[in-house]
């Protein structure tokens, strides 16, 4: 992933700021994530008009928090890739037994 050696790189050029906090973080990605849910929330309810790129846009402001908070964790690229090939088969298993929700 191109985004996460770039962020690599600049954390490991001594380029710390409040991303590298985990609560700052945290919040952040709590902030991305409300502001997809609210564009997809107007659109849904027929406020907005359907604006695929939008909702991508702010899909990827999330992403970018995610990964900025697995380096302040002090996780590599592949540690983080292992745990969402583990909580992806957890999910699909809730999948097959009817309890996802």
């Amino acid at each position: 992933m191109k985004i996460f050696q770039r962020i690599m790189e600049q954390h490991h050029e001594g380029h710390a700021t409040l991303v590298d906090d985990t609560r700052y973080v945290s919040l952040a990605i709590c902030g991305e994530a409300g502001e997809l849910a609210n564009k997809v929330k107007k659109q849904w309810a027929g406020y907005q008009p359907v604006d695929s790129l939008d909702i991508q846009r702010e899909l990827a402001d999330t992403v970018n928090y995610c990964l900025h908070m697995t380096i302040a964790l002090g996780m590599t690229f592949e540690q983080l890739d292992e745990l969402c090939v583990e909580k992806y088969e957890a999910f699909l298993k809730k999948v097959e037994n009817g309890r996802l929700g």
